[in-house]
C-alpha cells in the first residue's frame, strides 16, 4: 500500500478548519426540593436499578428525558 503526502493550499475550499464544538458542556448547580417518591420515579423513568446517589439519578433522568424528546 502506498502512502501519499498531500499538502493543501491555504484557503482552499477543502481545507479543514477547527471550529468550536456546537454543544459544549456547561456546569450548573440546581437547588430544588424533591420528595423521595419523586426521586424513585425519576430513577424508574431513567431505567436505573440498584443503589445510586441522588445526583446520579437526576443526571440520568435528565439525559433520558432530553434524548426522548
Amino acid at each position: 500500500m502506498a502512502n501519499y503526502n498531500i499538502k493543501l493550499v491555504q484557503g482552499a475550499t477543502d481545507e479543514v478548519t477547527k471550529e468550536k464544538p456546537k454543544q459544549s458542556k456547561v456546569r450548573t448547580t440546581l437547588t430544588t426540593e424533591l420528595t423521595v417518591k419523586d426521586i424513585e420515579r425519576m430513577k424508574a423513568r431513567a431505567g436505573l436499578r440498584g443503589k445510586y446517589t441522588r445526583e446520579q439519578v437526576i443526571n440520568a433522568y435528565l439525559k433520558t428525558m432530553l434524548n426522548e424528546y
